[in-house]
């Protein structure tokens, strides 16, 4: 699949890299659209850092293309993804304070974000 990879600040480029394939649990999307925030410009930039190379962008949407064991969202839904993924592990996330969890991942800087043709998440912040 193309994707917008993010190697080091100021180094954007475009690459055919795996399609990701859902482990129990997951659900990949086909990306429909990907917005452009402060924070990709600020990673681009190298004013924030994250993991590079790193497939960027955190604000997608798009349709259900496939789903991992477990998954009981339909194929060709419509949806959304929260940016940050939480542990579900943590004291914070079993606190019900999920928000502050101590292993937070955000799509786009420390996880393969929507700037590709999918992107894959956890079910556990996908919304129709």
């Amino acid at each position: 699949m193309k994707a917008a990879v993010l190697v080091k600040p100021y180094q954007l480029e475009i690459r055919d890299v795996p399609k990701p394939v859902p482990a129990p649990g997951e659900v990949l999307i086909k990306v429909d659209v990907c917005g452009v925030c402060g924070t990709d410009v600020n990673l681009y930039t190298g004013k924030y850092t994250g993991r590079w190379p790193v497939i960027i962008g955190h604000e997608f949407a798009g349709t259900v293309a496939e789903v991992g064991e477990g998954v009981s969202i339909p194929l060709g839904t419509r949806v959304t993804a929260d940016p940050n993924e939480s542990c579900g592990a943590c004291y914070w996330c079993h606190s019900g304070k999920s928000t502050f969890c101590e292993n937070m991942a955000a799509y786009g800087v420390l996880r393969d974000g929507g700037f590709a043709e999918y992107v894959l998440v956890s079910q556990r912040g996908v919304y129709p």
